[in-house]
């Protein structure tokens, strides 16, 4: 029963993150295309190069703040459909212990062991952090697991904040959402190797 519903939910939420992925996927080749309008005015000289970085750097924060939105969606669903199945195997768990320790009033303490069980596994489940693979910028206090997917290096306030790092910063955090020209015109040379994990995988 319990895995009969966890399954259910879990085509559920499949179901929705690929909808939400459809729709990502389109929002994002609209803004691929208007970064290619960008690019053109710039080569054209219609637009300077001050306006060009603004529209370039906006519409990658727009990318990133849908994109990260849609992952903290679907994670909390996960987080819900984990709830859900731990409720129901905690309710038949503590059902079973009931009846195994003998019925009443000898099979309350086994059954007040399942709940106690399943009671830590919620809240297991409850304080997990938000995955931070795919990196980028925290701007409010909260918990989040980093190296979930390899190696990660994550910034302090102090280089965020000082006028000579953050915008090396900048730039790699533009690298990682796609757009390697501000990367590129500090004039370091772009890697002919890839490292085990891609910038898209990397915290900063």
């Amino acid at each position: 029963m319990a895995d009969k519903a966890f399954d259910i939910t879990y085509k559920l939420n499949q179901r929705k993150s690929n909808l939400e992925q459809t729709e990502f996927n389109k929002f994002l080749q609209i803004k691929d295309a208007e970064l290619k309008r960008i690019d053109e005015n710039y080569e054209k000289g219609i637009i300077s190069k001050e306006e060009y970085e603004r529209k370039r750097e906006e519409i990658n924060a727009e990318v990133a703040a849908k994109e990260l939105e849609m992952r903290k969606m679907q994670f909390q669903r996960e987080k819900r459909a984990a709830t859900i199945q731990a409720i129901i195997s905690g309710i038949l768990s503590a059902v079973l212990s009931f009846q195994n320790g003998g019925g009443f009033p000898w099979g309350l303490i086994p059954m007040g062991l399942s709940i106690a069980t399943t009671a830590a596994q919620i809240a297991m489940i409850q304080s997990q952090p938000e995955p931070y693979a795919k990196g980028g910028y925290v701007k409010e206090e909260k918990i989040i697991r980093a190296g979930e997917a390899g190696n990660e290096w994550i910034a302090s306030n102090a280089l965020l904040s000082d006028p000579q790092t953050a915008p090396i910063i900048q730039a790699l955090e533009n690298y990682q959402r796609g757009n390697p020209n501000a990367f590129n015109a500090m004039g370091f040379s772009t890697p002919s190797y890839a490292p085990s994990n891609s910038p898209k995988g990397q915290g900063c």
